[in-house]
């Protein structure tokens, strides 16, 4: 008995042994078949969406037109479960067409010459900036935060510069 048991017990083992090495030679192939783009329609099916918009079209929508899920910039997406809050930035005594610009995480999130006030949208750990390097003059800008749960930057922060980008800094939530 001790010897059938012994021999079922090293076969089982080489039976592990050889399945996990043909896995791993495999997978080795597959990803090689991945690298050739023939091949790679038929392996990946989400290959051929690589790229594209997903759109969904909202019953509501008078026109019935397709939108898209995710906004063309992403600093304004109106579709995520995470928590936000509402910055506001006014430049106080506008003057000229200098151009600025709000940027977040390196994306521009709008313009302030227009009304000389933007709000945008933003969550835990965005990077904000403003684009006052077309300015000529000294330009102050009042940087309001609305949303309890913000721990920097401070409520009421006043940054003043000329033809320089002004950091407003990473946004922390409590």
């Amino acid at each position: 008995m001790r010897r059938s048991d012994r021999r079922r017990t090293i076969s089982g083992d080489t039976f592990l042994l050889f399945a996990s090495i043909g896995c791993v030679g495999l997978l080795i192939i597959v990803q090689g078949l991945l690298l050739g783009n023939q091949t790679r329609s038929y392996l990946s099916l989400v290959d051929r969406l690589e790229g594209e918009r997903i759109t969904h079209v909202s019953p509501t929508d008078s026109q019935n037109r397709s939108r898209s899920l995710f906004s063309d910039n992403p600093v304004f997406s109106r579709w995520t479960m995470r928590d936000s809050a509402l910055l506001t930035i006014r430049w106080v005594n506008p003057f000229g067409k200098e151009a600025v610009f709000v940027t977040v995480n390196g994306q521009n999130a709008g313009n302030l010459n227009r009304k000389g006030q933007l709000e945008c949208k933003v969550y835990d750990g965005d990077y904000v900036e403003i684009d006052a390097s077309n300015v000529k003059r000294n330009a102050q800008f009042v940087i309001h935060i609305t949303g309890a749960q913000v721990y920097s930057p401070v409520d009421g922060l006043i940054l003043e510069g000329k033809s320089t980008v002004l950091t407003i800094g990473k946004i922390k939530f409590k």
